[in-house]
């Protein structure tokens, strides 16, 4: 069980994640969306692969094949679809293998949170590389911002996964992020 702090962590990270997803069903409703169906594309093979996530031997991190589309989607419909994407596919691969509410809500929440903040970090360092708001940039222009992404994307989330992980087991933040999560940012 939880102590006073884990419980504050926790209610913390997940009225964070509720307030993210909130925000990307507002970006969502209330700018045109025309891209509906390449959306729900991207999805289904997202949730799909996210049936095929490999457990790494000796550490307790997943390594999931889902990353990748969620990238797409961030490319392609902007980081509120991406984002609430990686939520959902966070609390479906969680629940299958854990069944643990708190897991399943908390890996929700650093999902929206970690991929919002990584689409953002990249439209805005796009934006730096490519100004133009018409056209398609060439990949030379997008290989800065597609390093923010990931980088932004694999901060947060180690982060946060470390952080929960070692308030849940009452564990040494930096030992654990060091030893379980500075060597995913390959």
């Amino acid at each position: 069980p939880l102590d006073g702090r884990g419980q504050t962590v926790f209610a913390t990270v997940m009225a964070a994640g509720l307030v993210a997803g909130w925000w990307c069903v507002y970006q969502l409703l209330s700018n045109p969306f025309d891209a509906w169906l390449g959306l729900a594309i991207v999805s289904v093979v997202t949730l799909a692969l996210g049936f095929v996530s490999l457990r790494l031997p000796g550490l307790q991190s997943l390594l999931s094949l889902t990353d990748a589309c969620v990238f797409l989607a961030v490319l392609l419909y902007g980081p509120a679809p991406a984002a609430l994407l990686a939520g959902c596919d966070g609390l479906i691969s969680t629940y299958r293998a854990t069944k643990r509410w708190l897991s399943v809500f908390s890996s929700a929440a650093v999902m929206t949170l970690s991929v919002a903040m990584a689409g953002l970090s990249y439209q805005l360092t796009l934006g730096w590389f490519w100004p133009q708001t018409d056209g398609h940039p060439p990949l030379t222009r997008m290989i800065v911002p597609l390093a923010a992404m990931g980088l932004t994307h694999w901060l947060v989330n180690s982060v946060l996964v470390a952080t929960l992980t070692a308030t849940a087991r009452r564990l040494p933040l930096l030992k654990l992020w060091k030893e379980n999560y500075l060597w995913t940012v390959m």
